[in-house]
């Protein structure tokens, strides 16, 4: 039994449309511009822009102004229920001595005292997004979604959901030797 090829065109990791063989050369190059030309979903669709990130609170109550953080930074959306965020808290810390690491804490009311303490204890600098606007203005859909900010405040990298720790890893350092470390 023999099989012939289709190309499913992929945005965002969703279907965007199909080829069906037999297709032409042409026909993948015009798949693939209407492809280039979609409006992207989620924060990827902010690659290339300088989108401000406002102001928040800390876990101490205190504001922060999260624009005016040195940068580059690696923002974080971190929510408490949500396995993965603990799980990458560790590489996260680790990271921290390469870049500024920043975690947007959605749904803050989630936060048991324990869970404050560990995030203290971590030494990273964790933001509560207490009724979603910093989530909202970044179109965030899922936890844990990270976003490396460069040194002009250009948002140079997204990825939603969990992430291998050696991609992260990368990611951060290509942004940090391009821009410096924001010291």
């Amino acid at each position: 039994m023999r099989r012939a090829p289709n190309l499913v065109l992929l945005l965002d990791g969703r279907p965007h449309g199909r080829l069906d063989w037999p297709f032409t050369e042409d026909e993948i190059v015009r798949g693939l511009e209407v492809l280039a030309a979609a409006p992207r979903e989620g924060p990827r669709q902010f690659l290339g822009a300088v989108v401000p990130l406002g102001m928040g609170r800390t876990l101490d109550g205190h504001i922060a102004d999260l624009d005016a953080l040195s940068r580059p930074v690696l923002l974080v959306f971190f929510n408490p229920d949500c396995p993965p965020c603990w799980d990458a808290l560790p590489a996260l810390v680790e990271l921290s001595e390469e870049i500024q690491v920043v975690l947007a804490v959605t749904a803050p009311h989630a936060l048991s005292e324990d869970d404050r303490q560990v995030l203290r204890g971590a030494g990273l600098k964790a933001v509560l997004d207490d009724e979603g606007r910093l989530a909202r203005r970044l179109a965030v859909r899922v936890s844990p979604t990270f976003l490396i900010v460069d040194q002009e405040g250009v948002i140079r990298w997204a990825h939603e959901g969990i992430v291998d720790q050696e991609v992260l890893r990368r990611a951060v350092l290509a942004v940090v030797s391009e821009g410096g470390t924001g010291e």
